[in-house]
């Protein structure tokens, strides 16, 4: 593996070593809050309720709740991020002024391999979160919560569903991150340029 190589995995190595510590710190914290509720429980002079033991409860629920909330956040910052770490590299490595993905997987080759399956999903999962676009509820529905979003208007007086539903619905998973970083890893410059062998030999 060349430097080249190297260098967009590195980036993405480091990406995913952020993410991953910032994820592991959330369920730690969401962990710790479970098992003190639990410990609480099994007290003997354990009473749901006496106000002080309430107020303690409805406290650890919601430091549970917002780990939940945090490791959303994080989820979807991350996935942005990723995003925008291949555009710039894919602009970058294949000298395109503003990032096409169209443009992109044209100039695929042994020099810049794409996983366009995973580098497509990605970029739908992005524009869900930046622009609320239902591309990706189309093709993947199982991946947003429908309670959340409304049904077609049975006449114009009534509004359907905006971007804000798509964004608010849409549930992205550990493994649709995990997924994610494997096909931009899977992506890239492969660092074997023609002029290598030449530059090898002289």
């Amino acid at each position: 593996m060349n430097w080249v190589r190297f260098s967009y995995l590195n980036g993405v190595s480091s990406i995913e070593r952020a993410y991953r510590e910032s994820i592991r710190a959330f369920e730690a914290e969401g962990a710790k809050s479970e098992e003190r509720w639990q410990r609480m429980r099994s007290e003997p002079d354990f009473d749901a309720d006496d106000e002080e033991t309430r107020h303690h409860a409805e406290h650890l629920g919601e430091i549970a709740l917002q780990s939940e909330q945090s490791i959303k956040a994080v989820r979807e910052a991350f996935a942005l991020i990723l995003y925008h770490y291949w555009e710039h590299q894919a602009c970058f490595h294949l000298s395109i002024t503003r990032y096409n993905q169209d443009k992109v997987f044209d100039r695929a080759s042994d020099f810049f391999k794409i996983d366009k399956v995973g580098i497509d999903r990605l970029r739908q999962i992005v524009n869900v979160l930046k622009h609320g676009n239902d591309e990706l509820v189309r093709n993947e529905p199982e991946l947003f919560d429908p309670s959340l979003i409304p049904q077609n208007p049975p006449n114009e007086s009534e509004v359907g569903p905006e971007a804000f539903h798509y964004r608010s619905a849409f549930r992205l998973s550990a493994a649709d991150l995990d997924a994610a970083f494997v096909a931009v890893k899977a992506s890239g410059p492969s660092g074997e340029y023609p002029d290598d062998e030449e530059n090898e030999a002289s």
